[in-house]
């Protein structure tokens, strides 16, 4: 993305400054900031994502930014091989400047609930895509339950097992359980599911945690690209993770989800959902596999990471049972 004076001309727009930070262009100009993102996505997706946004604006959420209109009246322009959009530049902490200060955390809890009840809807017409959803992952936990059996029976063979090893035999069978009876608890959970008429499903973020987070004057939502229709249980449960990987037992589970629930109670049927998502060690399993496929060798000391691991399960015990 050298070349910018295309979407300048296409935004009308006259920059004194251009930075880039991060995937984002800094353009400040006389109308403004504004920053500028381009995406790999399809029109209809980009479609999808202003629309919802717009909505969401006018509807009085201002914890989001629509995208601002190009000439035309286009939200967004070709660029490329693939679209830009623009938006105005919101200023504030974000990322790892919002972890060390944690006032932030229930305001975010509550304006996602917020989000998630302007944009719920009943619908008939997403019950296939539950059904394959939810067999593409039945059967991705049921390959890391393969694979956790695969590591117990490489462990029990070494001569001389790495404390990581000792850490993993001491736990497997808690591990097993827990991932076991997630993985029933959701086969039951979608057979009831098919077996309603409609479900409902709200826009949800897709990778809500503090880096898509911004503490200016008010939180703001950003980076919508990976946004979609689904249970607000996949919002929910990923930064529920991201936080409590974080802060460990000081996690405040259940007073971040009840700030939620004030703004979007959720049905006994979506509460399911969120808790077999948490109870399932995902984080866990994807560790093991880095580590016992060299994945981890040579960038962190077998003392950091069986540390790291350990913190891990007690992390995933807190989820569990909160």
């Amino acid at each position: 993305m050298e070349n910018l004076q295309p979407i300048f001309h296409e935004y009308q727009l006259y920059p004194h400054s251009i930075t880039l930070v991060k995937s984002v262009w800094r353009v400040e100009t006389d109308r403004g900031t504004f920053a500028i993102k381009k995406v790999d996505t399809s029109s209809d997706h980009l479609n999808f994502i202003f629309q919802t946004l717009s909505y969401l604006k006018r509807s009085g959420l201002n914890a989001v930014t629509p995208f601002v209109l190009a000439r035309g009246g286009r939200p967004y322009i070709p660029f490329e091989d693939g679209f830009v959009y623009l938006t105005p530049w919101v200023e504030g902490r974000s990322g790892k400047d919002l972890i060390e200060e944690l006032e932030w955390i229930p305001d975010a809890f509550a304006q996602l609930g917020r989000m998630h009840k302007l944009s719920i809807g009943k619908h008939t017409d997403q019950m296939e895509l539950l059904h394959k959803e939810g067999v593409r992952l039945q059967e991705s936990w049921n390959q890391r339950i393969d694979r956790l059996h695969e590591f117990r029976d490489i462990v029990s063979k070494r001569l001389y097992p790495s404390p990581i090893d000792v850490v993993f035999m001491a736990n497997i069978d808690q591990l097993m359980e827990m991932s076991i009876q997630a993985a029933g608890r959701l086969e039951e959970w979608l057979r009831s599911a098919q077996e309603q008429e409609e479900i409902r499903l709200a826009f949800c973020h897709g990778r809500l945690n503090p880096d898509h987070i911004i503490l200016g004057d008010q939180l703001s939502f950003i980076n919508f690209d990976r946004a979609n229709l689904d249970f607000p249980a996949r919002d929910l449960s990923y930064l529920i993770r991201f936080l409590a990987a974080r802060m460990g037992s000081g996690a405040m589970v259940e007073d971040w989800l009840n700030r939620y629930i004030n703004e979007n109670p959720l049905s006994n049927d979506e509460i399911e959902i969120l808790n077999i998502s948490l109870q399932f060690p995902a984080l866990l399993v994807q560790f093991l596999e880095r580590y016992y496929t060299q994945q981890l060798k040579g960038k962190w000391t077998e003392l950091t990471l069986t540390r790291r691991f350990e913190k891990m399960i007690d992390e995933q015990n807190l989820l569990t049972h909160f």
